[in-house]
């Protein structure tokens, strides 16, 4: 259960970051003539809640006009991914807090041990 805690928030880190990265980028290229924004399309991994990303441009519009980067689509991307981002660090602890205090109760004395090691 930890792992797949652990996992699900590890791959969570990675898609996060691709978000932010991606819509930076389009913030970045918004005035650069023939630039095509991008999205990043999210998706479950197996069973155990995994994530993964891939990323794609964004369609043209009914037009048939090229897509524009939406400055304030962009500016609540990035904010949502800061905090999804958090969100799956703060599992991530919580999975470290949890092994802990499992290896405390199996063996009391493993931390004692890992300090005569270093």
């Amino acid at each position: 259960m930890l792992r797949s805690a652990f996992e699900t928030a590890r791959s969570g880190l990675a898609v996060e970051a691709l978000r932010f990265e991606v819509a930076a980028r389009n913030i970045a290229n918004a005035s650069t003539d023939g630039y095509v924004p991008q999205r990043v399309e999210q998706s479950t991994v197996g069973s155990g809640g995994a994530v993964r990303a891939d990323v794609r441009p964004v369609a043209n519009s009914i037009s048939g006009s090229p897509p524009r980067v939406d400055l304030v689509r962009e500016a609540t991307t990035l904010m949502q991914a800061k905090a999804a981002y958090e969100a799956n660090l703060a599992v991530i602890s919580a999975v470290d807090e949890m092994t802990e205090s499992l290896l405390d109760a199996i063996d009391p004395d493993h931390r004692d041990e890992d300090d005569r090691r270093r």
